[in-house]
């Protein structure tokens, strides 16, 4: 499992990730990696909005010490993500925003001692802590990063 610094590192080290993203063409963007699959710009859509969805769930984590289950429809949830990555923001825009949010999460997290880190808490009627959530969540982002890299590496653009 990793510790909160391998996390925020991990964290971190998607911009470098997110900066040879600026360099694709719209072609390359907008296809999907697969068959029924999303695109490069549908995936960096669908992470930022969980950032901005984790951002906020933590920040009443971080008041009530505890986090009931989310009204949340993920399919839904998912759908506007790749709707607005379809919307006509540009991929710079979208990048920037991915950053900014990222940055903001991030910031967010050191903010939380080693302890409280590593503490169980409730979150959505589970027993767990900050640091297990967290490792889940940068397991889902090496999910969807290695499905754009290997699309990349197969289109010749990586």
């Amino acid at each position: 499992m990793r510790t909160k610094d391998e996390i925020l590192v991990q964290y971190a080290s998607i911009n470098n990730i997110l900066q040879s993203l600026l360099n694709l063409n719209d072609q390359i963007w907008f296809i999907p990696i697969q068959l029924d699959k999303w695109s490069t710009s549908e995936i960096v859509a669908h992470i930022l909005f969980w950032d901005r969805f984790i951002l906020e769930r933590l920040s009443l984590l971080q008041s009530q010490k505890c986090l009931t289950k989310a009204n949340i429809n993920v399919d839904e949830f998912n759908r506007k993500s790749a709707n607005y990555a379809k919307s006509g923001v540009t991929k710079d825009e979208l990048i920037q925003q991915f950053k900014e949010a990222r940055f903001n999460l991030i910031h967010f997290l050191e903010a939380f001692s080693e302890d409280d880190f590593s503490k169980i808490y409730m979150i959505q009627d589970k027993n767990q802590s900050l640091q297990d959530y967290m490792n889940a969540m940068v397991d889902h982002d090496n999910f969807h990063f290695n499905q754009i890299t290997t699309f990349l590496i197969e289109k010749g653009h990586y």
